[in-house]
């Protein structure tokens, strides 16, 4: 722990007893705060999410028609309608698309001026989500910095920009995102709510400590609120235990009042909006919390995964984050029998034991995560492990309760990312300083065996946590931060490696669309991208796809209103999305007679093979198939047969290697060793190594002859 400037040397024990062993540093200039110190913490965060912007494959098909697709319908005045989005049913709150629309327009205006098309509008919305989820994440290690230690702070920081699950969650447009960087933030303010050394660490009058404390636990409450009625309603799970604590720390009159305001304030624009786009009075949140807790149908038609569906989903989205996850309870318990048992055993001097496993550290001011605060709080209470498990505790609630839901889905877990990397880095955190104290009090008896004659409590002093070692041995400390440091860039390496594993085995599907949208737009007549919605007067161009109708990646990777894609049968049942009938509210408010909600296929979603213009196929064993999904996917339509195609096709040049997920082996697909696989031409892996393990198709598009 650095030491605070002005403070005199004989404070530094006081701080000593922190949650971090590393090694004290030189105290802070009395210069600037430091913008330069921020910009290093933000910049693992900004890189990663515009990386995963760029190269993340949607990974829920939910993604692209529930969100993608209404985004697009509302920016150009045409898209693809789900089911959800009938004014029969109205699961689907326009609210969450309307707030995101501004981004797209900006988008839009940037990708003009640059010379782009809608393909880079969409790349350009993703990259502001990315952006918008990182200042999140930010907020949320800022507050672990000053309420816990550095020595969390930076474990949260490595999870959080490397592991695979907040990579692809931080830039799906999904509510479960949305709700995700609401909850940070929700987090972030019951963090600093909990530190209640509010009056000095801000060097404000006594008096104002509760105000700033209130302030907080407002500011929590609002964005619980903003999770569940603009996100996803379950969200308010994971508030649950800050609404307990809330309600304890302002009391329940003070706490229904905030609630029943913020609920107000949001379900107000909610019903207003959904009322006008489906052209009657609906409540969204109502219908989703009711049709996906109806236990007898609703969500259930998509298929049930068993209980440990999630904790699979977990070690391979956190790596190494989800036993540090897992254990942190355990650690916390263990570290507070460890304090109770030093705080009977003093030293000669009657201050704790370095490293011993004491308290957390004193509460801080959010600041630049390396920098002190200028004042001293040597009387700050501190934060107990109690209290760290409280704010740890919506992480293990959500896990637990979704994983009794029979339907199980990846982004189900999105809103919980955040806090349980928070709870992998406080078990990281806590692991080391039981190490320290373990090897402090091997120390002490060395020296003690030496013939010392020192006490307990002089291992310190020995230099046992800073330069000098027990026998010209290197500073335990130090190797214990070694371990830590080895520990964490293992967790990025795997974290990084399942990252590029998705976007390079498969990442196909955007690549294709892409270039497949501009081949059309350059031989479209001139102003056919610019014409409206109801451009009927330039030749229509039908793209088809079957089985893999749930990669396709959005209507933004259709160049004109002239282009569409359309569905062919695939040998299976499931309902599939049909066209606005009109632009908006129209469209909207219009019924499609088809549509319904028990997931039976309607032949009004097809389209017959010989109107397709292009087709969109993955090429396996040399053979186009319509239907080349696993037996295994219980969610999307189709069995599996292969399906013959008629009439003349022939392969567009651009056909990108696809990773058979069916035929490679579930290890070696899991990871990316760069020298060992990358796949090369036709999609044949590289290497003899993965050519026992791993099986490649080709994403192909096929043009009619």
């Amino acid at each position: 722990m650095r030491r605070r400037r002005g403070e005199a040397p004989d404070a530094a024990p006081a701080a000593a007893d922190g949650a971090t062993a590393d090694t004290p540093a030189p105290a802070q200039s009395t210069a600037t705060p430091g913008r330069l110190s921020w910009c290093l913490w933000a910049a693992p965060l900004v890189a990663a999410r515009l990386l995963a912007a760029a190269y993340m494959p949607i990974a829920d098909c939910d993604e692209v028609f529930n969100y993608w697709e209404p985004l697009h319908y509302l920016l150009h005045g045409y898209g693809l309608q789900t089911w959800e989005y009938s004014p029969v049913y109205a699961l689907r709150s326009y609210l969450y698309i309307v707030l995101h629309l501004p981004f797209a327009l900006v988008a839009r205006a940037a990708a003009q001026c640059l010379g782009g098309d809608k393909v880079t509008a969409f790349y350009l919305t993703r990259a502001a989500l990315g952006l918008a989820s990182a200042g999140c994440e930010l907020r949320l290690v800022s507050a672990a910095h000053a309420a816990l230690s550095r020595s969390v702070a930076l474990p949260l920081l490595v999870l959080l920009a490397s592991s695979a699950g907040m990579s692809h969650a931080s830039v799906s447009f999904l509510p479960s995102s949305f709700a995700m960087g609401c909850l940070a933030l929700a987090f972030a303010h019951w963090i600093e709510a909990s530190c209640r050394a509010a009056p000095a660490v801000h060097s404000r009058p006594a008096s104002s400590g509760l105000d700033l404390t209130a302030r907080a636990y407002t500011s929590s409450i609002w964005w619980v609120a903003a999770a569940s009625l603009v996100g996803w309603p379950f969200a308010a799970l994971a508030g649950l235990p800050l609404a307990i604590d809330a309600t304890a720390a302002l009391g329940p009159r003070r706490f229904l009042f905030l609630a029943v305001r913020y609920g107000a304030l949001l379900i107000v624009p909610t019903v207003a909006l959904d009322s006008y786009f489906y052209g009657r009075l609906v409540a969204s949140p109502i219908h989703m919390l009711r049709y996906n807790l109806n236990l007898s149908g609703g969500a259930q038609l998509y298929g049930t995964e068993p209980a440990a569906f999630y904790f699979r989903n977990l070690a391979l989205n956190l790596g190494v984050g989800l036993p540090a996850a897992l254990a942190a309870p355990v650690l916390l318990a263990a570290a507070g029998l460890a304090a109770r048992g030093h705080q009977s055993s003093p030293n000669r001097s009657g201050a704790p034991v370095q490293g011993s496993g004491q308290e957390l550290p004193p509460c801080r001011p959010p600041g630049p995560p390396n920098t002190t605060p200028p004042h001293s709080t040597p009387n700050a209470p501190m934060l107990s492990r109690r209290r760290v498990l409280l704010l740890l505790s919506p992480g293990y609630i959500w896990v637990a309760f979704f994983s009794a839901i029979p339907h199980k889905e990846e982004r189900f877990l999105y809103p919980v990312y955040p806090i349980l990397c928070l709870a992998a880095a406080v078990g990281v955190n806590e692991a080391c300083r039981l190490c320290s104290a373990a090897l402090c009090g091997y120390a002490t008896a060395a020296v003690q065996r030496a013939g010392g004659g020192k006490g307990r409590g002089d291992a310190a002093a020995t230099g046992l946590t800073g330069s000098a070692g027990v026998q010209g041995e290197p500073p335990l400390p130090r190797a214990i931060a070694t371990g830590r440091a080895v520990l964490l860039l293992t967790a990025a390496a795997i974290g990084l490696s399942r990252s590029a594993a998705l976007c390079i085995y498969y990442g196909a599907p955007a690549r294709t669309y892409s270039r497949l949208s501009r081949h059309i737009a350059a031989r479209q007549p001139a102003g056919a991208a610019a014409a409206g919605a109801e451009a009927t007067h330039f030749p229509p161009v039908n793209i088809c796809v079957g089985a893999e109708w749930y990669r396709y990646p959005s209507s933004f990777f259709l160049p004109s209103p002239a282009v569409s894609v359309r569905f062919v049968q695939s040998g299976g049942g499931g309902l599939l999305p049909s066209p606005f009938s009109a632009p908006p509210p129209a469209g909207s408010r219009a019924v499609h007679a088809h549509f319904n909600d028990r997931n039976e296929a309607a032949e009004a979603s097809f389209t017959p093979e010989h109107l397709c213009d292009y087709l969109v196929v993955l090429n396996i064993d040399g053979q186009p198939k319509l239907d080349a999904r696993p037996p295994r996917d219980k969610r999307h339509a189709g069995g599996g047969a292969a399906a013959g195609l008629v009439g003349r096709w022939a392969e567009w040049d651009g056909a990108i290697p696809f990773l058979d997920a069916a035929h490679s082996r579930g290890w070696s697909r899991t990871f990316f060793v760069p020298a060992l696989q990358m796949p090369g031409e036709g999609g044949v892996a590289a290497g003899n190594f993965l050519r026992r393990h791993n099986v490649f198709g080709r994403y192909v598009v096929l043009e009619r002859g």
